[in-house]
C-alpha cells in the first residue's frame, strides 16, 4: 500500500531487502572452489538462471538512467544533477560494454585471457 508519502521514494525496507536476498542468492549458489582443469565451475543447469539474473542487471542498470532524464526534460532544467556523473557514467558504460563484448566475441582477447587464468575461459559467454 502506498504511504502517507507519496512522493514516489521506495519504502524505508526496500533496500534491506535486496541485500538480505543477495546475500541469501550468494550462499545458495554453488561455488566455483576446487574447480577441476576444463570443468565448468556451475552445472548447465544454472545457465538459465545466470543468463536471466545477467540480462536484468543489465536493463536495471541501463533503464536506471532515464528516471532522471525523465525529469530533466519535464522541468526543462538540469538542477540536481551533475553533468560531470553523467559523462563519467557514460564513460564508464561505454568502456564496460566494450571490455565485456571484447571478452565475449573477440577470440584472440579469449586466448589472451585463458593463457593469463590457466586455461579458463571468461565467464562472459
Amino acid at each position: 500500500p502506498p504511504s502517507s508519502n507519496d512522493d514516489g521514494a521506495l519504502p524505508p525496507y526496500t533496500l534491506p531487502c535486496i541485500f538480505v536476498i543477495s546475500i541469501i542468492l550468494a550462499f545458495a549458489s554453488p561455488s566455483s572452489d576446487g574447480e577441476k582443469e576444463g570443468e565448468e565451475p556451475f552445472p548447465s543447469s544454472y545457465k538459465p538462471l545466470h543468463d536471466f539474473l545477467g540480462w536484468v542487471y543489465f536493463l536495471a542498470w541501463s533503464l536506471s538512467f532515464y528516471p532522471q532524464l525523465l525529469l530533466n526534460v519535464s522541468r526543462r532544467t538540469t538542477v540536481g544533477l551533475s553533468s560531470d556523473y553523467a559523462l563519467y557514467n557514460l564513460l564508464g558504460f561505454t568502456f564496460y560494454s566494450i571490455y565485456t563484448l571484447s571478452l565475449a566475441y573477440n577470440q584472440p582477447i579469449r586466448d589472451c585471457y585463458r593463457a593469463n587464468n590457466g586455461g579458463h575461459s571468461p565467464a562472459v559467454s
